[in-house]
């Protein structure tokens, strides 16, 4: 049977999106005092029966917000569900209105929705739009104007993360830019300036498919997979960023259908959603300031080892040329660091097209990880219409 789609039936279409790897080296951060926050709230919605034929039930609607709900509490997130008819307009709006008003400098919220959404295209322009329990026309939906609306009226809070796991949630959010990982204290940082984040199941255009592994959809599988099983803290550092979790679920949840979107809502200050590892820091010993300056020799063996110990000390720059020297030799492990590089725009200029040459080099020679990434990607390739 073909997979289940979060959409309604004015669009189905689909584009097949430019798949990247996982980023394999990060920033080890160095020992900081980190800026813990007072609160942590979490207002996670989950429809499963919609009351209108325009939309179909959704399988993992709830179940998806359930497993969501349990990891924010064992996070220590003050959590409010609102589940299928607790899920109208009016519910969802004015939970987070009252919670706005409780607010304060040191607290964060996280707002997970996992449910149908649509698109409504006048001209060029294109709106987005979530689709709440009992909903029937444009009145009952939330737009992404609202949702916009919502997270100012929270800008008390530091830290903001919006997650829609619902088709064209990408309408919902724009790009962002960034902290530079470059800086020894990158996560105090990331952590002190104030960060509106948005992360999408699809793009702005894009259906996403609801029937995944684990009893979840794609994207939430995915998602707690990175967050609670550790796999997303991707320098092994103990904190578990936002752009390394889109990285992470990016990999796993792109596909013929969908490509995870990330963004910023307005009042982005740089500073990125941190949640702290389960399982700590399990990065080894970080490499002392005073590295040695590098010399790149031609023909030297060790090159990219010694590339290596420079990406453990964020120096980039100086580890690019002992990739390449490597990649051109056949060093499928100097084609992966390289292609994570360009990935990030970390040492290099961001260049997505080289990224994807270098994972495919790798690939050709036999990196089994590229070739592991590779069949993760696949899924069914009808879309289902109703």
């Amino acid at each position: 049977m073909p997979p289940e789609i979060r959409c309604d039936v004015r669009s189905c279409g689909v584009t097949l999106p430019l798949l990247l790897g996982l980023l394999l080296a990060a920033v080890p951060a160095p020992a900081q005092t980190i800026h813990e926050f007072a609160h942590s709230y979490g207002v996670v919605v989950g429809v499963h029966s919609y009351t209108s034929k325009q939309f179909s039930d959704l399988p993992y609607g709830r179940t998806d917000a359930e497993a969501m709900m349990s990891y924010l509490k064992s996070q220590g997130f003050e959590v409010t569900p609102l589940f299928d008819s607790q899920a109208t307009k009016h519910s969802i709006v004015d939970t987070m209105i009252q919670l706005s008003r409780r607010l304060q400098p040191d607290d964060r919220v996280v707002f997970y929705f996992s449910g149908h959404g649509t698109i409504e295209r006048v001209g060029d322009e294109s709106w987005g739009y979530i689709i709440p329990y009992g909903a029937r026309d444009e009145a009952d939906y939330i737009s992404n104007a609202e949702i916009q609306d919502l997270s100012r009226r929270m800008k008390t809070a530091r830290h903001q993360l919006f997650i829609f796991d619902s088709c064209f949630s990408g309408q919902m959010i724009t790009r962002n830019g960034g902290v530079s990982p470059d800086r020894p204290d990158y996560i105090v940082e990331l952590m002190k300036r104030a960060a509106r984040a948005g992360f999408a199941a699809g793009g702005k255009n894009q259906s996403v498919l609801d029937s995944g592994p684990n009893g979840q959809s794609l994207f939430t599988s995915a998602l707690l997979r990175g967050l609670g099983g550790c796999k997303a803290d991707l320098n092994g550092d103990g904190f578990i960023t936002f752009s390394e979790l889109a990285t992470y679920v990016t990999t796993l949840a792109a596909n013929a259908y969908q490509t995870p979107a990330e963004g910023v809502f307005p009042g982005d200050e740089g500073g990125q959603f941190v949640f702290r590892s389960p399982c700590g820091s399990t990065a080894p010993a970080s490499v002392p300031a005073s590295l040695p300056t590098i010399v790149v020799k031609r023909g030297e063996a060790n090159s990219v080892a010694e590339a290596k110990e420079l990406l453990r000390g964020s120096r980039f720059v100086e580890a690019v040329p002992l990739l390449r020297q490597g990649a051109a030799s056949g060093d499928v492990a100097a084609m992966a660091q390289l292609g994570d590089l360009y990935l990030m725009g970390w040492g290099v200029t961001r260049d997505y097209t080289q990224a994807r040459q270098q994972y495919e080099r790798g690939a050709a020679l036999g990196d089994t990880d590229a070739m592991t990434r590779s069949e993760e990607r696949r899924v069914g390739k009808e879309c289902r219409s109703r």
